[in-house]
């Protein structure tokens, strides 16, 4: 069983269901979109339960997770504010980048009656049903060459320069068209 840290989906913040062409713009503000946590955790629960009860693949559903956001820095990789004044390198808690960002089912074990009557609570990969899985690194801080080539992204050094110049804009967030590039070659890659 590989160090995971799992969390349900209710744990989000926010969440969305529409109808395809009616999905929120990503890269507009989300602030009226959907239900959220902070306007009633009562009324998020039973909206969240209502939702999963009605799971359909002609909806499109949009997740927002922003409330460790204040703790962590992405870009240069550190846990921040946990304890005022104290810094934490990613890596020591959750190895080498990339971090695999996913969401799946727990399927049940093989013979039971189905997921509600699973008696194994562990999380192996075997009875993991992926929805979506990225993996995730900042530019400042990339994977070694051989998980890039094992992720399926070119590492020539051609690419690394080009992920180099990719850097400025990470470090500024003034350009989104380089997150966006980052974003699509990360979910369409072979390896994930």
């Amino acid at each position: 069983e590989p160090t995971t840290f799992e969390m349900p989906l209710w744990a989000m913040d926010q969440f969305h269901v529409a109808d395809p062409g009616q999905e929120p713009s990503l890269t507009g503000s989300l602030d009226d979109i959907g239900v959220r946590r902070t306007d009633g955790v009562a009324a998020y629960t039973r909206a969240m339960s209502a939702m999963l009860r009605e799971v359909s693949v002609d909806k499109i559903y949009t997740f927002a997770f922003w409330g460790p956001s204040r703790f962590v820095d992405v870009i240069n990789w550190q846990f921040r504010g946990l304890i005022p004044g104290l810094q934490c390198d990613f890596s020591k808690l959750t190895g080498d980048p990339p971090l695999h960002t996913v969401l799946y089912e727990l399927q049940a074990e093989s013979g039971s009656g189905g997921a509600n009557e699973c008696k194994d609570g562990r999380h192996v990969p075997s009875r993991k049903r992926y929805f979506f899985k990225v993996a995730l690194w900042s530019a400042l801080r990339p994977p070694p060459a051989g998980t890039l080539r094992s992720l399926g992204v070119n590492d020539e050094p051609e690419a690394a320069q080009q992920r180099t110049a990719d850097t400025s804009s990470a470090r500024t967030l003034t350009s989104a068209k380089g997150w966006k590039k980052r974003f699509l070659a990360l979910t369409s890659t072979k390896g994930l």
